[in-house]
């Protein structure tokens, strides 16, 4: 896995999201989330042309993005931006209910797009632990964004930092679990099949 991929693949998840975030005070909700769709559908336009494929964690991307673009001009509420956020999170909460029932793991569906050598030979079920972790958050950030949501009287503005906050940067410390988590699995299968 280099380091390239690994900036590549963050970029894919991230760069719609940012650029919204630096738009949205200057141009308008509507406006910045098009500006993000435009984004999304470069960058999946070019994999798809590069590569003949589509990473899974765009394809996300872009559907949230456009279900609150949606959401924003066909409300006319600008507060109807952070439902699709609550949308995602209770859907990933019952996505990792179902991988934990049916011992599936969610981290290994998206390794997959970071390309790490050894990953396609080692069974999926050494993974399963990281479900866990993914659920807790995911679980948190629902919360989060539901309690700040049913608070009337937070302004626009407080309640994007909210959501902001309990969005990309809350999810750092289980990437970084994830990440050693994999690289301790992929390490010891190494050791195994050398042996």
């Amino acid at each position: 896995m280099s380091i390239k991929n690994i900036i590549k693949q963050l970029l894919y998840m991230f760069l719609p999201a940012v650029f919204f975030r630096v738009l949205y005070g200057k141009l308008g909700i509507p406006i910045a989330l098009s500006i993000s769709i435009s984004i999304s559908t470069i960058m999946i336009l070019y994999n798809l042309k590069k590569h003949k494929k589509i990473n899974n964690s765009l394809i996300i991307g872009f559907c949230l993005t456009l279900f609150s673009l949606l959401g924003c001009v066909f409300s006319g509420n600008d507060r109807f931006m952070f439902y699709p956020a609550v949308l995602e999170n209770f859907i990933l909460v019952v996505i990792l209910l179902i991988c934990i029932i049916k011992k599936r793991s969610y981290s290994y569906f998206f390794a997959k797009d970071f390309e790490i050598p050894y990953i396609k030979d080692m069974d999926e079920s050494v993974f399963l632990p990281t479900n866990y972790a993914w659920l807790l958050i995911f679980s948190i950030r629902l919360s989060l964004r539901v309690i700040s949501l049913l608070s009337t009287n937070i302004s626009f503005n407080s309640l994007y930092w909210v959501s902001f906050l309990a969005g990309d940067p809350i999810t750092i410390p289980v990437y970084i679990y994830t990440y050693y988590f994999f690289r301790k699995k992929i390490i010891e299968h190494c050791d195994d099949s050398s042996q």
